[in-house]
Parts: structure tokens; sequence; C-alpha cells
């Protein structure tokens, strides 16, 4: 452990050096620059002997716990690390000071190296038995500059890999895959986490404050915060914390505004569930922040102060009161992942709505994900810029706005997710312009699609190969338009959500002989389905959902041999009541027959309040 921390200094030392002779050469002219030269001396030497340090350190570390001396020594290496990393943070805070002024403090903190594994790992500690996302970790990891570009991989593909790494050592557990096939979420072994946190205490790397007794942050990098009485942190100096989790709902954030103002090489303040409306005014100082988690929270408002984080990379407000954005959010240059939108009480089309955009957001070229614009003209023009996007969400379309919108994707050469809500339920979107690129694996598309266009609009769609998931809400599709959807032959996963209003599904042979999961929700009308053989070869989790006329299994639903789970929510009662109906010994229920290969089969009728897995 001591080893990684000297590892990192020597990249911020080089970061460092890089940062100061900048500054150097700036001011060849000024009283500074003699100074300046001599510390450049002072830092090439400390990097040398840092280098040698981690090479004795490396041998050392193995002897530590059976060397008392040894282990004494390897302790103050580390704590003297520490302390050298606050001096470089302060030595990048002080030139950007000097170079810009009071009005623009930055902090130029570069990539750094990789941490030891198991300080990865503590990373993701949060509550006991808790569910941590795939995302939301490797955004923080990345933020924390724990991931390093390597063998022409993103930082996000190497941050994968080693989540990966951790679920095959055993040391995580897989809660989730999704439709690829990749972690979604997971959570820690409970031995691993006590273990994790032990060792982070040990080395300073981060403390968890459960709000007994008296607590002292000292030299804590990290701190994790699961419990509503923090009134003794509000009492706590932190001039060294990097990072700060919020894991309760209810606390009570102002007390910890003493602890932000002195939190000056904060860079990760994650207040994701908590109840706030309002940050505090302290948060806008803090220069260095990368990451800011307000998801799920009750935030309404962010002011013009957003602006003066000019290091932020991650800004995560989904699923909160937000209605718009400030002007400042244009100044974010390294802004990376953008993620704001509404949650309606009354669901429309969909239950989450967009965010209204400032003018000036082409201006972050940097952008990978934007979730969720709300349509305008304006809006739109300043996405087409945005070439970079991966990740694009955009609600309230409407017919006259679908040109524009057209014309913003066609520049999006790199999206692999797009997202398309109309402003209403009747809305039609004509679609016969949108030219998708090769690059998408998932397509969410909201809104009625023009019922005489549909067959030609769904073909158009046959050169998109790597498209996995397709989501369609409100389409009206029927019995003429839904084969056109067997072209997208490698979809995982298949979600008509209120799209289908035809009385019957036929899926012909061989058709999606790589889907996973389909899920049939909300079709009225819906009284039967076929399913012909060698059709949905691979599926292995059917939904049928709000389907009042539903009296029967699908025909031929023993053929599926891969299905492991069929759920039945409110279909008819009807055939709820065959499959819960018990026989005698000697008789037999031929609909429970049918699905007597499925491992895992459960019925519900809300009304009712039943429900039951009768396998």
């Amino acid at each position: 452990m001591a080893e990684a921390v000297v590892v990192v200094l020597i990249g911020k030392l080089s970061v460092a050096l890089a940062n100061g002779a900048a500054s150097y050469g700036a001011s060849l002219l000024c009283k500074k620059a003699y100074a300046l030269k001599g510390l450049f001396r002072e830092i090439r030497k400390a990097e040398g002997e840092l280098q040698i340090m981690k090479d004795y350190l490396h041998d050392a570390e193995k002897l530590k716990d059976t060397n008392n001396t040894t282990g004494i020594f390897v302790k103050k290496i580390r704590d003297l690390a520490f302390r050298i990393e606050d001096v470089i943070d302060e030595f990048t805070y002080k030139l950007e000071d000097d170079k810009h002024g009071d009005k623009l403090k930055r902090w130029l903190v570069g990539g750094l190296e990789e941490r030891n594994k198991i300080v990865t790992v503590w990373g993701m500690g949060g509550v006991e038995d808790c569910e941590m996302y795939r995302r939301r970790l490797i955004r923080q990891w990345i933020t924390a500059r724990f991931i390093k570009e390597k063998e022409n991989k993103t930082l996000e593909q190497v941050a994968e890999g080693y989540l990966n790494e951790l679920v095959n050592r055993s040391l995580l557990l897989v809660v989730k895959k999704n439709e690829f096939g990749r972690v979604k979420c997971c959570r820690m072994h409970d031995v691993v986490r006590h273990l994790a946190l032990n060792k982070a205490e040990q080395e300073c790397f981060g403390l968890l404050y459960e709000g007994s007794g008296t607590f002292l942050v000292d030299n804590a990098r990290r701190l994790s915060i699961q419990s509503t009485n923090i009134t003794p942190l509000s009492q706590s100096s932190a001039t060294h914390i990097r990072a700060i989790h919020v894991f309760m709902s209810s606390v009570d954030i102002d007390f910890l505004r003493p602890m932000l103002a002195s939190s000056n090489l904060l860079s990760t303040l994650d207040l994701q569930g908590t109840q706030i409306k309002m940050l505090p005014d302290e948060v806008f100082s803090l220069f260095n922040l990368r990451f800011l988690g307000l998801k799920y929270t009750g935030i309404e408002i962010i002011p013009e102060e957003l602006g003066r984080l000019q290091n932020l990379e991650v800004l995560d407000a989904f699923k909160t009161s937000l209605r718009s954005l400030p002007k400042g959010l244009a100044k974010l240059k390294k802004l990376r992942y953008l993620y704001a939108c509404v949650q309606y009480k009354k669901v429309t089309v969909t239950n989450l709505g967009g965010v209204k955009m400032p003018r000036g957001i082409r201006n972050l070229t940097r952008l990978h994900a934007r979730q969720k614009v709300k349509a305008s003209i304006e809006s739109l023009f300043d996405v087409s810029a945005l070439t970079e996007l991966r990740t694009f969400a955009v609600s309230d379309v409407t017919s006259e706005l679908s040109v524009n919108l057209c014309s913003a994707i066609i520049s999006m050469c790199h999206l692999a997710h797009l997202s398309v809500t109309a402003s209403n339920e009747n809305e039609v979107l004509p679609w016969e312009a949108l030219r998708l690129p090769e690059t998408l694996c998932k397509l969410d598309l909201g809104g009625q699609l023009e019922k005489k266009r549909l067959p030609q609009i769904l073909s158009s769609w046959s050169h998109l190969k790597n498209l996995a998931r397709l989501t369609l809400i409100g389409s009206k599709l029927d019995e003429d338009s839904f084969p056109s959807l067997v072209v997208l032959s490698g979809l995982y996963l298949l979600e008509l959500d209120k799209a289908y209003d035809g009385k019957k599904l036929h899926f012909p042979a061989l058709s999606f002989p790589r889907l996973r999961q389909l899920d049939i929700l909300g079709p009225l009308h819906l009284n039967q389905v076929e399913i012909a053989k060698g059709a949905l070869e691979s599926l292995g989790e059917l939904v049928f959902a709000k389907c009042p006329e539903l009296k029967f299994l699908p025909c031929c639903i023993e053929n599926l041999t891969s299905l492991e789970e069929l759920h039945l929510h409110d279909i008819a009662e009807e055939l709820v009541d065959k499959l819960r109906q018990k026989t005698e010994a000697n008789q037999c229920n031929e609909e429970l027959m049918k699905i007597s290969h499925i491992k895992k089969v459960i019925v519900r009728l809300t009304e009712k309040n039943i429900q039951e897995r009768i396998r």
C-alpha cells in the first residue's frame, strides 16, 4: 500500500513539474523565475529519490507484518508520502492561482498511477449489503484518478476490466447482469468489506462514520457517512479529504458546511439519495471538484455559481426536481457526463422529463453523455456540435422539431445509446428522415410512429448490426408492421410498452435468434400469441403485463427450451385461475404442463392483491 502511495506521488510530481515549467516559461521576465528554476531542480531530485523508495518498498511491504522495525519504517514513509501529496496539490493550486488571479482558481491534478487493488475495492464499500452500480463506480474511479488509459483502451474500458477482475477473484458478488452479459450491479462480501474498511483506516485511505463516539477525520483521504447524526463532523477539520460519500437520506447537509469550507482538495461529493433541495454555497468554492452526485435528491435549483467548478467532469442530477440548468454550465469545459432529468408524478409517454438547457452547451465538446434535454430549436442546434456523445436522451419532441433532431443525430458518429420521447402520447413523429448511426447499441423511442410508413421505417434499421436493446413506447404497432422488426436479428432485449395495438402477435420461425428478454406491456387488445418453431430460441425471460384479453398461454411456449422465467402480470383472470388451480395426483393441468420446463413462473393480479410463484 505504501508503495502505491509513492507511485502516485511520482505521477503527481511529473505533472507538477510540467505545470511548473509552463509557469516558468510564462514568467521568464519576472522575479519569480529564478526561484522557480531552483524549485524544478528539487522536484527532479525528489522524483528520483521517490523512485528508489518505491523499489525498496516493493520488497519491504512483504516483510512489514513479520518485522516490527520494517513495519514502523514503512508507516513513516506512508505518512510522509501523504504530506508530500498535500504539498504537491497546494503547489499546483498556487500555480493556477497566480496564473488566473482570484476570479478563476483551478486545480490541475494530473493522471495518477493505478492504486492498489484493495484500495479500489474500498471505494465500493458503502452501506453493508449495498448494491453498487457499474456505471457509478466507474465514473467515481475515473474522477478519483485511479484509472489510466492503456493499450489503446478508454478509461471506461480499463475500469470495467478492473471490476471484472474483482468479480473473477470472488471479491465481489454479481447481483445483476444486463442484456449484454455485463455486470450491472454488485455488492461486496461481508468479510471482504470488513477487511477492506480496516485496511483503509490503517492506511489513512478512508474512514467510515457511523455516528457513535468521538470522531476525528485527521489525515483520512475519504469519508463515508452512514449516520443521520453528523453534528460531530461539524467540529472536524478536513483539509486532507478528497471524497465525501453520504449514504443516509435524512442527513442535514448544513452540518457539513464547516467541513466543506476546509476541504480545498475535495474531488468527489456524492449526495445521492439525500433530501437536500439546495446545495450549500461552500460547494461552489471546491475548485478541484470532479464528481458531483445529486441523483435521487430533492434538488430544485442549481445557481449560476456552478460555472466556478471548472474541473467538474461528472454532474449527476438524475431523477431530481430540476427543471432547468444555469448559464454557468457552459463554462464547464471538462464535463464528460451530464445527467439531469425530472421525475413526473403523472406518467404520460414516460415518467422522466427533460431539463431546459442554457445556450452555449455546444462548447462542452468533451461530453460523452447528455441525458435528458428538453427539446427546442436552440437546444438541438447546440447539441449537434457535441460529436463525442455516446449517450443522448431528449424529451418533448414534436413533429416540427423532428427534422432538427434528425440533423443533430447525424453528427453523432460515436453514439451508442439514443432515447427520444415525444411531447405527448398523441404526437406522431415522422422518422423517415432519421439516419441512425451503425454504432448504436440501445434505442428507446417514446411516441407514435407514422402508421403508413412504419414498415419502411423499421426496415430501414437493418444496418444496425450492433443494436442489442430496443424499447418502443406507444408506437402503435400491429399485425402488419410488427414483422418488420425481424430484421433486427441481433437484439438481446425487446420491450414493447403500450406499443402493440393488434389482437394477434406472431413470431415467425428463426426470428430474434439472440433475444434473451422480451417484455410485452400494456397491449389492451392482445388475445393470441403464436411462437413458431425455431423462433426465440435463446429467450431466457418473458414478461406479459396489463394484457386483460390474454386468456391462453402463448402457442408452442413449450418449444422455448431456454426459457427460465415467465412473468404474467394483470393478464386475464381466467388464465391466472387455471395456472393456480390445484389438481389431484391423477389429473393433469394442461396449461401447467406447457410451462413445466420453466424454472420460475410468477402470476399477479394487482386489483385482487394476488401474487404467487407457481413454479
